[in-house]
């Protein structure tokens, strides 16, 4: 199966970003997001639902140290807690 996933945005206020970070921020993101998507149960929702338009991450507190890799990994877990729809 082949699930393609559209972020149109991602919003992240208050992240003290380097230059450059933005970069490797997203490729976190995208990276610890596809692994949590590879084995969940929300497929048959989706299936159902046929597409997500929102899905709500909350809020989280940042780990610290706050490097980029780690803050990657909480926003995709906090995306994934949205679709999977436990927030």
């Amino acid at each position: 199966m082949k699930i393609n996933l559209y972020i149109e945005r991602l919003i992240v206020d208050g992240l003290p970003l380097e230059q450059g970070d933005g970069a490797r921020l997203q490729a976190a993101v995208e990276r610890e997001l596809a692994r949590l998507l590879a084995g969940g149960q929300w497929v048959t929702r989706l299936r159902a639902d046929a597409a997500t338009a929102h899905a709500s991450g909350g809020s989280f507190t940042l780990a610290e140290p706050a490097d980029v890799a780690r803050v990657g990994g909480q926003i995709a877990s906090a995306v994934h807690a949205g679709i999977e729809g436990t927030r």
